[in-house]
């Protein structure tokens, strides 16, 4: 499959106003760190068999669109997540004495530990929490606690091209949540999602993702797989 490289305005942009200012040394050292990040996630994609489609250069950093569903496993979404910064992790082994490339490296790796959309922390954070309450709750969570820390990002560095950037991408994420939703419900109709560990709950709306989910109706159980042939089987 022929991967597409796609560079966003915001990438030029930065990298324009860093050499007008006299930083090159900066812009070598961000681009030398940005593909050995980057080359973290393509490496765990590939490892654990997905498909990459494109990848996109953004000011903030890059954004890999493969063929990975919602209903992925936490432990390989945990995995895909943290493989940039375990690569930017490992460049501590290595005699590097370069104090900017270090900066950057350090600064970066603070950066995408942040739990905001789209972020690296963001999908760690849904990874680790997603077994223990039903998903759209704790999706509507993340929300808050990206926007929070969105702002307290912009109160800390006063950065506001990187605020309206990430804020306009959360606003088009949270506006996007009800189709997301429907989409986590058809693929575990479409693709047979199989879990192992048993979940009683009341309400279709309040299944966990990494649960086989029974709906409880007058004391008689019933699969979300029955409940999902039934839903979709006028389409």
């Amino acid at each position: 499959m022929k991967i597409i490289f796609k560079i966003h305005y915001s990438f030029i942009i930065l990298v324009m106003f860093l050499i007008l200012m006299g930083y090159i040394n900066y812009v070598i050292c961000f681009m030398i760190i940005l593909m050995i990040h980057e080359c973290g996630h393509i490496l765990m994609i590939k490892i654990l068999k997905y498909d990459i489609e494109e990848i996109h250069i953004y000011g903030t950093g890059g954004v890999i669109k493969t063929n990975i569903d919602i209903n992925i496993p936490s432990s390989k979404y945990f995995l895909i997540s943290i493989g940039g910064i375990f690569m930017q992790l490992m460049l501590f082994f290595l005699p590097l004495h370069n104090k900017v490339f270090i900066t950057i490296n350090i600064s970066l790796i603070i950066f995408n530990l942040l739990p905001i959309y789209p972020l690296d922390g963001y999908n760690i954070f849904l990874s680790l929490t997603e077994y223990f309450l039903p998903y759209r709750y704790i999706i509507k969570i993340s929300y808050l606690i990206s926007l929070i820390f969105l702002f307290i990002f912009f109160k800390s560095t006063l950065n506001i091209l990187i605020f309206i950037f990430l804020y306009l991408l959360n606003i088009k994420y949270i506006l996007m949540h009800h189709y997301y939703m429907e989409k986590f419900f058809l693929e575990r109709y479409l693709y047979g999602i199989k879990y192992h560990h048993p979940k009683i709950v009341k309400d279709i709306r309040n299944i966990y993702k990494c649960r086989k989910n029974y709906l409880k109706y007058d004391n008689i159980l019933v699969s979300e797989e029955k409940y999902y042939a039934k839903r979709y089987s006028n389409y």
